[in-house]
């Protein structure tokens, strides 16, 4: 698909120039290096998306410093975990939604941190579909300005509540580890409150909607052993590695 697409942007010869790149040797002993899914994992991510806000009494203005019940943002997460199968991934992951990057300015929040369950159509690589259920947390904090500590930790939060929420997200694994993802989200935060112990809202809500690039690795003694192997020409190794190499 990815191939497809590009296509269309350049010039009539580049899909001649693509077939023989991913026809040729190397990109066929790359795909074959790439071991099944096993052991430890680690990732993060960068996304943007809209975050929509509701509930059932508040004061809408206090609890968002906007108007608007619908909020553009930036996110990140962090996940770590272990691989049961090759086709199964569980593990825990904490994601942020924060509406900008504004220094001095009170900026909505939105924290997930849930345990990931990550089921995969393919031993290596491919899509998968993502269910994560956990804790939700929408608060209103003061902006740095700075991208690396984009919330203030001397200044109390504004506005805080938690609750449940589930995410769930659709991907595509690459063999780089390069993982692009979309990810839909439901918060039900309870009861939001000021600083000053008030109650702002009742029956606070949220959803949001990312479209995320990162990454998942996972530390690999198979491929490290493959690597080894075909230093010594083998096209089939013990280890059940393949290789296909350049023909001299």
């Amino acid at each position: 698909m990815s191939g497809i697409l590009l296509c269309t942007r350049i010039r009539p010869r580049a899909p001649v120039v693509i077939v023989l790149l991913l026809s040729s040797p190397w990109a066929i002993a790359l795909a074959q290096d790439y071991a099944p899914r096993h052991g430890f994992w680690f990732g993060a991510g960068l996304g943007f998306g809209p975050a929509s806000l509701a509930c059932d009494s508040c004061d809408y203005r206090r609890a968002t410093a906007n108007n608007s019940s619908q909020l553009g943002g930036w996110a990140i997460s962090f996940g770590l975990g272990g691989t049961p199968s090759a086709r199964l991934r569980v593990g825990a992951e904490y994601s942020g939604w924060l509406h900008g990057l504004k220094k001095n300015d009170s900026l909505p929040q939105i924290e997930h941190i849930s345990f990931l369950v990550a089921i995969y159509a393919r031993d290596r690589g491919g899509p998968f579909l993502e269910v994560e259920p956990g804790f939700s947390h929408y608060s209103l904090v003061q902006g740095t300005g700075d991208p690396i500590e984009p919330v203030s930790k001397t200044a109390n939060d504004f506005v805080s509540g938690g609750g449940m929420g589930v995410k769930l997200g659709v991907g595509w694994e690459f063999p780089s580890g390069f993982t692009p993802r979309v990810t839909y989200s439901l918060g039900g935060d309870g009861t939001l409150e000021a600083a000053d112990g008030s109650t702002i809202a009742r029956g606070w809500r949220h959803k949001v909607l990312l479209f995320e690039v990162g990454f998942r690795a996972a530390p690999s003694r198979h491929r490290q052993a493959c690597s080894a192997a075909s230093h010594h020409g083998a096209l089939h190794t013990s280890d059940g590695c393949t290789r296909v190499h350049w023909m001299k």
